[in-house]
């Protein structure tokens, strides 16, 4: 049997990924000592850890918190290496820092130690990613009286190696928690994302952009991996109260709004969205599901959604009434995830003044995977709604989407908009890949040409598996 190397393929041929190079989506400090005290928008982040057992009100905990989303990998591609930038502002005392994955996602408006701290207990009472010394000039700033030797930026910039640990995410977006380890009564700074030119005592300045933390992913081809994508069977939304059918309509609405007024009357709105997919058959009985991840594209970016399992019967044809059982079962479930619309805050794409004018700005990664695995069968059959008490919908496009032209002239194609599911498999630790070609085909040499799984040459592909020049290609 000639073993063959997998390729992750959606449609033709794979094309290098180009390097993802992100500022954090958002940074900022909390007190443990002072749960209410925000971090807000500083353009310096402080970490410390000082316990005063003879006077608890002199001890002082700070801690910087990073969230991050960097361009997911894109069907044929995967992760080669990932590697973080940060810029020292300061270090005190010990210069050591810990950096440890922390299941949250930073508000620079809202985050303080209440919202965070028991998130950062659990954090901290696991493994770091990662511990490193802080670069610079011990004791100051690069705008004190600085030696010689510390006067260009690179003796400020720590790089450190993410690769692990990006590898190891099914999603891409994480949060980190930076922790200073020595209990001291002295801090260490590092830039924010918010850092400005800084001008040293010579003249010389440090741009504000080799300040700031910049996340850099570099991408490989991927091997021994398989990617499908699967789009909705069926998709549409239901609203309380109300007995029409959306079917047909090429948006999801969705909005929650409950209000008890004082004369006792009750507004009671619920538009709720119901979404089914069907999971293609693995490639073989070698492959298993390494991730699976719904592609959703904001057509009205005010608020965010849940999701959910959803276990009713339903049509497109569906109407509240007949649902509301069902819905209210799958609310009282744990959500399979939240997340924050992608897309120009309070418009809707095709308002006056958007100025985000291509579809990624406007699509939403939603990582399901640990749901998808837990299915018994090949239905995914989600419960989609928006999780604010609000009088402001969101909408997400449907598979009946169309073409839609911005109002700078600029067009979104519908193959663009509607819902997708994308897996990914990989082969099995010491399996097989399961494919064999004719006895005419085997040499040393890898074959050329294009084969079914059977072995048969053809000349060209249509839809399905094939062995294209010694490597598997789905094709769409």
């Amino acid at each position: 049997m000639l073993a063959l190397m997998a390729l992750v393929v959606t449609g033709n041929a794979v094309l290098a990924q180009e390097t993802s190079v992100t500022q954090p989506t958002a940074v900022t400090w909390v007190r443990g000592n002072s749960p209410a005290s925000k971090g807000g928008t500083s353009n310096t982040l402080e970490v410390k850890t000082y316990t005063n057992a003879d006077d608890p009100t002199k001890s002082n905990y700070f801690y910087a918190l990073l969230s991050f989303e960097f361009t997911a990998p894109e069907a044929g591609n995967e992760v080669k290496s990932a590697t973080l930038r940060l810029t020292t502002r300061y270090k005190k005392g010990d210069s050591e820092i810990q950096l440890f994955p922390i299941d949250c996602t930073v508000n620079e408006g809202s985050t303080d130690y209440n919202a965070v701290g028991e998130l950062i207990e659990s954090a901290k009472a696991g493994e770091p990613i990662c511990s490193l010394s802080l670069k610079g000039d011990g004791n100051k700033a690069p705008t004190d009286a600085i030696d010689e030797a510390f006067q260009t930026v690179d003796a400020w910039q720590n790089v450190v190696d993410l690769t692990s640990y990006v590898k190891s995410l099914t999603g891409n977006r994480f949060t980190l928690l930076i922790v200073k380890p020595m209990d001291q009564n002295s801090s260490s700074q590092i830039f924010s994302r918010e850092a400005t030119d800084q001008e040293l005592k010579n003249g010389s300045v440090f741009a504000a952009t080799d300040l700031v933390p910049l996340l850099t992913v570099d991408y490989q081809e991927a091997t021994g991996t398989t990617q499908l994508t699967a789009g909705a069977s069926a998709d549409t939304f239901v609203r309380k109260g109300n007995k029409t059918n959306y079917g047909s309509n090429p948006t999801m609405e969705l909005y929650t709004y409950y209000n008890e007024k004082e004369d006792g009357s009750v507004e009671d709105l619920d538009f709720a969205g119901l979404m089914s997919l069907q999971l293609p058959a693995a490639p073989s009985a070698d492959d298993e599901l390494q991730s699976a991840t719904l592609r959703l594209v904001t057509e009205r970016a005010k608020g965010s959604i849940s999701l959910y399992p959803y276990e009713g019967q339903w049509a497109e044809n569906a109407i509240y009434e007949e649902q509301a059982t069902a819905i209210a079962e799958a609310r009282a479930k744990e959500a399979i995830a939240t997340v924050k619309l992608a897309g120009q805050s309070n418009k809707a794409v095709t308002d006056n003044g958007v100025t985000m004018n291509t579809v990624e700005e406007w699509t939403n990664l939603i990582d399901i995977t640990n749901y998808v695995k837990s299915l018994n069968g090949n239905n995914v059959n989600l419960l989609i709604v928006n999780p604010a008490n609000t009088k402001t919908s969101v909408k997400v496009y449907t598979k009946e989407a169309a073409d839609v032209t911005l109002k700078d002239g600029s067009v979104f194609a519908a193959s663009d908009l509607v819902p997708q599911l994308m897996l990914t498999y990989k082969k099995k630790a010491g399996g097989e890949t399961g494919i064999s070609l004719n006895k005419n085909s085997m040499d040393k040499a890898v074959p050329q040409g294009i084969y079914t799984l059977s072995g048969q040459r053809v000349s060209k592909a249509t839809r399905g598996i094939y062995i294209m020049n010694g490597r598997k290609v789905v094709v769409k």
